[in-house]
């Protein structure tokens, strides 16, 4: 996942994943902003992923990866992505 500024604040995605969760399992690797891995050169070997505010998750979808939507984008809920209702 690569992690972009929080809107409004000094908080970024990257940093509320590891505030919430500081151990994440070992298939779940984050991507800070400005790293030489970019999440178009780890789209190729993906099984699944999950985005927020990004147009790589339609790109992904239609490259058959199943996406997981955790906020409102253009492409939500409409029938090609998985979009993420609840904590569960």
């Amino acid at each position: 996942m690569e992690h972009w500024p929080g809107i409004g604040g000094q908080e970024t995605v990257t940093d509320e994943i590891q505030s919430n969760y500081p151990e994440l399992p070992q298939n779940i690797k984050l991507v800070p902003a400005g790293s030489a891995i970019t999440s178009y050169s780890v789209a190729s070997f993906i099984n699944a992923a999950t985005v927020y505010g990004t147009e790589l998750g339609l790109e992904l979808a239609c490259r058959g990866v199943p996406v997981l939507v955790t906020a409102e984008v253009p492409f939500s809920r409409k029938g090609f992505t998985y979009y993420v209702t609840s904590p569960e």
